[in-house]
């Protein structure tokens, strides 16, 4: 196993972890039912596995808005 993988399932771990936790307390906190709850879960699932936050996304959005500019040759 590589260093990238072991990190990367370093990562999981700790997400799942602290995912767990605020979920925990949101339903304390504003009386989440388990279908908000659930909601919060696959939105904070999505931004994980889509780099949000990390600097990715915006690299890619960056990456693309170049591309898109007027007078931009191929």
């Amino acid at each position: 196993m590589g260093d990238e993988f072991l990190q990367r399932r370093e990562n999981e771990r700790f997400f799942e972890e602290v995912k767990r936790q605020y979920l925990a307390d949101m339903k304390i906190r504003f009386g989440f039912t388990d279908l908000q709850a659930t909601q919060a879960e696959s939105l904070a699932n999505w931004a994980f596995e889509s780099g949000f936050g990390s600097g990715v996304s915006y690299a890619h959005y960056e990456e693309s808005a170049i591309r898109l500019r007027p007078g931009r040759r191929a």
